[in-house]
């Protein structure tokens, strides 16, 4: 970034910033940064450079009327400082008209608080955030609409800390999961997604399967899903208002279960499931 473009007092779009190697120089920039008064979309890149967490509050994002907010850290980026990128992260706090977050390749261990307090957020994408080892209360987030996770290695169960409550993720539509290596286990309640039409699983080898209460859309795909909680079976009373599902490379699933009428069903894709020899059916009612 310009030395000097802090001075650019009447600029409101800024759609990236690149964190210097510096330290003293990006310290001067985010302290420039700052002193904008920045609207729209903003993606901070080369998050890692920030040397000291002080430094991140000279941004000022709190103060910002930003709708959309990606930070990004390099892929590559040594991890031996969690506790300062957890500090680094809690001190980016945008305000609360922020209604599209993006974070990919945050290195901490855990999540700061204000990520589940903002009320008015609709899309949030968490990818590659391989060292945390708890997800946070996302349940809490009442406008959400699409939660994206991919790439959480540290992840083994999802519990009931990811919902915060027992209305949680009282908007969401669409939820996606993907390469999710060493996750096995996701406690789930019947009241989690009163509205989900949309739910995407993939690359999570040793998912042993779950539970979840949907209302449009469900999609599974890219897994190799231990089914034994269901004895391989896809139990369709669980889904009573589902209108399409879609059940891709799902290695374990063994049959598709109808045990009663369901009217709402519209749409049924079942591709690259393994279903054995020795099964008579996939499909039964």
């Amino acid at each position: 970034m310009p030395m000097h473009f802090g001075e650019l007092k009447n600029l409101q779009v800024l759609s990236t910033f690149f964190v210097d190697k510096n330290s003293e120089l990006s310290t001067k920039q985010l302290g420039g940064l700052g002193g904008l008064n920045l609207h729209g979309r903003l993606s901070i890149n080369d998050v890692q450079n920030i040397g000291n967490p002080l430094d991140a509050l000279k941004a000022n994002l709190k103060d910002k009327r930003l709708v959309e907010l990606k930070l990004k850290w390099k892929s590559d980026h040594m991890h031996d400082e969690s506790r300062k990128e957890n500090e680094v992260l809690q001190n980016l706090q945008p305000s609360n008209h922020l209604e599209n977050l993006s974070i990919r390749n945050y290195n901490g261990s855990e999540f700061p608080s204000w990520e589940f307090d903002n009320s008015n957020l609709v899309f949030l994408k968490l990818e590659d955030c391989k060292y945390c080892l708890c997800l946070p209360s996302l349940g809490l987030l009442s406008s959400l609409k699409t939660l994206e996770i991919e790439g959480f290695d540290g992840i083994v169960s999802v519990g009931a800390e990811f919902y915060g409550s027992n209305s949680s993720f009282a908007s969401l539509d669409c939820l996606e999961f993907q390469n999710m290596k060493e996750w096995e286990e996701w406690e789930c309640k019947t009241t989690s997604f009163p509205r989900l039409e949309e739910l995407y699983v993939g690359g999570c080898p040793k998912l042993k399967g779950t539970k979840v209460v949907v209302s449009d859309e469900l999609r599974i795909s890219g897994n190799s899903m231990d089914t034994s909680h269901t004895d391989g079976i896809f139990r369709l009373h669980f889904f009573p208002k589902l209108r399409s599902l879609k059940l891709i490379d799902c290695q374990n699933l063994r049959r598709v279960s109808q045990e009663y009428a369901h009217n709402h069903l519209m749409n049924l894709n079942i591709d690259d499931c393994h279903f054995p020899e020795k099964s008579s059916t996939c499909y039964t009612s």
